[in-house]
């Protein structure tokens, strides 16, 4: 299924019962109705008890049919809420294209709803900034709990500081260097601490608080991962000239400097004909397929490192470099040979199509790495002219390689 860029959500104005119909994908189980009466107070509602769902032949698009008619003040809110946990498992071994693409659908669901969640906060101001704070901070945790990366804890501690202990679930994915968030549930974004952890082991987390916030001694305690925004806040404000940026006064001009770091770039650097500018230092695609350390990647430069480079290099041995490409091919002019690949990353994968030339029926060897299943050896291509054959790679490990065939896509 291709997920449309529709957003999630449709406000319907009354009166009558519907249908009110919604164009964004939202299967089963995804729906949210919310009732909006004319003070503006909402209610959601249920099911086979206060509206029905009637999907087209999609089943993902349709409409919504009320049972109790709106007034003519009266509106309803139809939106695509997904459910926020992995419902796809992907074993290590040939994905079902079905499974993988139905994985990306809920993911694109949840981006939309979030994205579009989002916007409307801020087209939204007079929402209550606290509450809308809450909100998500509740909503984030919930979508992470599944993960084993949420949890909660009833120990008695005072914020502040330093080392603090919290008894809480065993078998949790917290690791040490996580930098998590504390907070209170009586006031998340008021009492609350951040830090880094240093142990677990079994029901006992050990965090070294680096920023606390509010008062009081809690035992009402949400624990998650945080990117620590208000602490580092608050630390580099308090910074005075750490070496990598020097503080200037109003008499110094040239006293100023920046050194680059991982993912960052710098121009004029010494800082004396102007002040130092930072950029990111963005992967290109040959870096993000080869494994570039302290490069900056986004969705769209992986997209782009993904897609079909340049052609392998036909030859009576085809040579392979496993840093150059996800996915690639190879037009036989003759009968071939795959070498062994080159600078084989283990536990990953690649995909090679197998191209016949006009003439066809020709034969292609492998190299000593390749391993095919059941011990049956490499298989015979497609011999008609211009025929695809597709070979997924999966490297075991750096002299193994699993190859997983599809043959005659012609």
């Amino acid at each position: 299924m291709t997920t449309t860029s529709v957003t999630p959500r449709v406000t319907n104005v009354g009166p009558g019962t519907g249908p009110f119909a919604f164009t964004f994908e939202a299967p089963a189980g995804e729906i949210l109705v919310t009732h909006i009466d004319a003070s503006d107070v909402e209610s959601v509602l249920v099911l086979d008890t206060d509206y029905s769902v009637a999907y087209n032949a999609d089943l993902v698009t349709g409409s919504v049919t009320l049972v109790v008619a709106l007034g003519a003040s009266e509106s309803v809110r139809v939106e695509g809420k997904p459910v926020f946990q992995q419902g796809v498992d992907l074993s290590n071994g040939p994905y079902d294209p079905e499974d993988v693409e139905t994985g990306f659908d809920v993911l694109a669901r949840q981006a939309k709803y979030l994205k579009a969640t989002f916007e409307d906060a801020i087209a939204n101001p007079s929402v209550d900034a606290a509450a809308a704070a809450a909100s998500a901070a509740a909503a984030a945790a919930s979508a992470a709990t599944a993960t084993g990366i949420v949890d909660t804890s009833t120990t008695s501690i005072a914020i502040g500081t330093g080392s603090k202990a919290f008894t809480i679930t065993a078998g949790m994915q917290f690791v040490v260097g996580m930098p998590l968030r504390m907070a209170s549930d009586a006031a998340p974004t008021v009492d609350y601490m951040e830090g880094l952890v240093t142990s677990y082991t079994t029901t006992t987390l050990t965090i070294n608080v680096i920023g606390a916030y509010g008062s009081g001694t809690h035992t009402d305690w949400t624990i998650y991962p945080t990117g620590m925004a208000s602490t580092l806040v608050a630390a580099i404000a308090a910074l005075p000239g750490n070496g990598m940026i020097t503080q200037l006064t109003a008499t110094t001009t040239a006293n100023r400097s920046l050194a680059a770091g991982a993912g960052l770039l710098v121009t004029n650097p010494a800082g004396v004909a102007g002040n130092p500018t930072v950029t990111p230092d963005w992967a290109t695609a040959a870096q993000i397929r080869n494994g570039t350390a302290s490069k900056i990647m986004t969705a769209a430069l992986l997209e782009s490192a993904a897609a079909l480079p340049a052609v392998l290099v036909d030859g009576a041995n085809i040579a392979v470099d496993w840093d150059t490409f996800f996915t690639d091919s190879v037009t036989l002019a003759g009968n071939r040979t795959l070498d062994n690949p080159t600078n084989i990353v283990p536990g990953t994968w690649r995909q090679i199509t197998v191209i016949q030339d006009a003439t066809g029926s020709r034969t292609l060897s492998f190299g000593t790495y390749y391993e095919f299943r059941d011990g049956a050896g490499a298989p015979t291509l497609s011999t008609a002219a211009a025929s695809e054959d597709s070979f997924v790679l999966f490297a075991r490990s750096a002299t193994r390689i699993w190859v997983f065939e599809g043959l005659d896509w012609s």
